[in-house]
């Protein structure tokens, strides 16, 4: 069926991003197109595989990102593009006022490496495991989250969070926009200081502690 794009407000972004849905997908191309009523376009967003990729990307997803005008006049998505993960339980949406990347996980869930968050015993943020798996996440992937204490006082992923569906060089200083065919089209800054380099997005293998 048809996807209805979400009319959301999510707080804190960053400048200059917007937030769409994924309203289409052809693997077979490589690409997805995004909708939505804040985009600031009136048509659909093209996505390129290069930008964002599709294996973490499903129809109905609400995405955040930036816009570029390509080759051909059209609006297409820049890097990186997060997606939101985990259940909102109707509250409002933030972006999230910290960033990190998963560094292990366990069992029991995962831990985020974020050393502004790092408590006086060297604690890095954790995420239970319920959310590691309803929000698919893998060790090295970057997320953008929102924390509330645990019994034990220390730092808990909230739900919501959001992932990153980018490759991680893009969270690192200047980049490139990419157009259709995945080349690159002019200098941008992507996200300055949002975290450290990480693994492949898609090495998906978890190393057990």
């Amino acid at each position: 069926g048809t996807v209805t794009p979400e009319d959301v407000l999510v707080h804190d972004l960053p400048e200059e991003y917007v937030v769409g849905t994924i309203v289409s997908k052809d693997p077979s191309k490589g690409v997805t197109f995004i909708a939505g009523p804040n985009t600031g376009c009136t048509e659909e967003i093209y996505c390129h595989n290069s930008v964002a990729d599709l294996t973490y990307l499903q129809r109905g997803d609400l995405v955040v990102f930036r816009v570029h005008m390509n080759k051909q006049g059209k609006p297409q998505a820049s890097a990186p593009l997060w997606k939101r993960a985990g259940r909102s339980d109707g509250k409002e949406l933030s972006f999230g006022h910290h960033k990190g990347r998963i560094s292990s996980i366990i069992a029991a869930g995962g831990f985020v490496d974020c050393p502004e968050l790092q408590t006086a015993e060297r604690k890095d943020a954790f995420v239970n495991s319920s959310m590691v798996h309803e929000c698919g996440l893998w060790e090295g992937c970057h997320i953008s989250f929102d924390t509330h204490p645990n019994a034990q006082g220390n730092p808990q992923v909230s739900s919501p969070m959001w992932v990153c569906c980018s490759d991680p060089k893009y969270l690192q200083g200047r980049k490139r926009d990419r157009d259709d065919d995945g080349h690159g089209r002019r200098d941008r800054r992507d996200g300055e200081g949002w975290g450290s380099k990480g693994s492949d997005p898609r090495r998906v293998a978890r190393r057990m502690m």
